[in-house]
């Protein structure tokens, strides 16, 4: 990564989202592992076992996905988009993003609205709404919403996508050319 100070806002937002699920990993594996201890040591389960992971492995997933976004680590299948002229390439990269802002806004809005009609229904062993559940889905694609406008506007003003975000996209292209000259 590069240095702390250079990056921008939304490169600080997505650092400390990173940090956040970062946190939230060792904590849903620190509930697994001592959910294993205390059946195979002590015979006993805690009754939190199953809920509290899945709700902790939801959020990491689903802010993991927005930061994916913004870094542009996610997979994609570029077979016949890299061996087109490099203005057609830009122009398919711009038609996949506002797909993607389509389908993140549609996502925002039905999981809002589901996140809060189960804002008062808690599960079944743990005080934490459903809500609280599904909203994870909300924050994640407004993650990548933003993202996606913030690459959207770098490409129109044309900025060449020199930020922290990109340094991935930068390595795939090199990667290319190596293979492509070899």
């Amino acid at each position: 990564m590069d240095n702390f100070s250079k990056r921008t806002i939304l490169g600080h937002i997505m650092w400390f989202v990173n940090v956040f699920a970062g946190i939230l990993l060792v904590l849903t594996v620190a509930a697994i592992f001592m959910q294993v201890c205390a059946r195979y040591f002590f015979n006993y389960s805690f009754s939190w076992s199953e809920e509290l992971p899945m709700i902790l492995f939801a959020w990491i997933t689903f802010l993991g996905a927005g930061v994916g976004v913004y870094r542009n680590e996610h997979m994609g299948i570029d077979l016949l988009v890299s061996i087109l002229p490099k203005p057609i390439r830009k122009i398919i990269e711009l038609i996949g993003w506002l797909l993607m802002i389509g389908f993140c806004a549609c996502i925002i809005w039905v999981g809002t609205q589901f996140s809060y009609m189960l804002r008062n229904v808690n599960f079944i062993s743990i005080a934490f709404p459903k809500g609280g559940f599904y909203i994870s889905l909300v924050v994640g694609c407004a993650l990548m919403l933003v993202s996606l406008v913030a690459k959207i506007t770098q490409a129109l003003i044309g900025k060449d996508d020199k930020n922290e975000g990109n340094e991935m996209s930068e390595r795939a292209d090199k990667n290319l050319v190596n293979v492509k000259e070899g």
